[in-house]
């Protein structure tokens, strides 16, 4: 609704009955552009102690940008963001993540 009233963008999905809403239909549309950019980095070290191996691994991942561009130009990066459904799209994913094991 908001796209119809401020950007008249997607008018044609809603039905009114005066000034009510009467109905909105939400069909599946691919309209969205998504970039992304980051770095993965993967280090793993193995020694032999004894009759047995010690094995340490590291996995580090840097997200610079995770963006999606919808078809009246708007976008929301969401690189840094967590939870769900932030300004009314998907989720957002954190800028540093690492698993050590």
């Amino acid at each position: 609704m908001n796209r119809c009233v401020q950007l008249t963008v997607y008018c044609d999905q809603v039905d009114f009955t005066g000034t009510t809403v009467a109905q909105v239909r939400v069909p599946f549309q691919n309209l969205n552009r998504l970039q992304t950019k980051g770095i993965d980095i993967e280090l793993n070290y193995g020694h032999s102690v004894g009759r047995g191996r010690l094995d340490l691994g590291v996995l580090a991942t840097r997200l610079m940008r995770l963006a999606t561009t919808d078809d009246t130009g708007l976008t929301i990066d969401r690189a840094g963001v967590t939870g769900n459904n932030v300004s009314g799209g998907g989720a957002g994913l954190p800028k540093c993540r690492s698993t050590v094991s």
